[in-house]
C-alpha cells in the first residue's frame, strides 16, 4: 500500500493523490488510538477538552479493521463521527494486465486510486463488478 496512489473519480474524497508512507497518510503521521479515547471524550473524561481539540485537531488514527468480509486500514480523525475512510488493494485486469488498484470507501463515497496518473484518467469513475464498494 506505501507510495503514491492517483484517482480522477469524481468523489474522491482525499484529492486526486493520496501517499501512504511506513507510518503516515499525505505527511501526516497515523496513530493507534486507546479505545477508551472517545467514550472518555464524550463523557466528560477529558480535562481541559478544548485543548484537547486544539492538540489533536490534526491527528490521525489507524487501525485494520474487516467488514464484509474484506480487511481493510481504517483511517480516522482522532475524534470524529462518521468521517472515517476505508482502503485496501486488491488486484484487478485492465487492458489483459493484473494491476493492483487501491480501493476507499467511507460512508459516503467510494472508488479507485492506481499507481499512474495515466491509468486513473483512463479508469475515471470505473466501478468493478467483482468489487464490493458498499459499507
Amino acid at each position: 500500500m506505501q507510495g503514491a496512489w492517483y484517482s480522477y473519480d469524481w468523489d474522491a474524497h482525499d484529492g486526486k493523490k493520496i501517499t501512504f508512507g511506513a507510518h503516515t497518510v499525505n505527511g501526516k503521521i497515523i496513530y493507534t488510538q486507546d479505545k477508551n479515547v472517545i467514550s472518555d471524550y464524550f463523557n466528560g473524561k477529558i480535562k481541559n477538552q478544548k485543548k484537547f481539540d486544539q492538540v489533536t485537531k490534526n491527528w490521525m488514527s489507524g487501525k485494520t479493521t474487516t467488514m464484509k468480509n474484506d480487511t481493510f486500514y481504517e483511517i480516522d480523525p482522532w475524534v470524529t463521527f462518521e468521517k472515517w475512510s476505508l482502503y485496501r488493494v486488491t488486484p484487478q485486469t485492465i487492458n489483459s494486465q493484473k494491476q493492483n488498484i487501491l480501493v476507499y470507501t467511507s460512508r459516503y463515497d467510494c472508488g479507485n486510486y492506481y499507481r499512474s496518473k495515466k491509468l486513473a484518467k483512463q479508469m475515471k469513475d470505473y466501478k468493478f463488478g467483482k468489487v464490493n464498494y458498499t459499507m
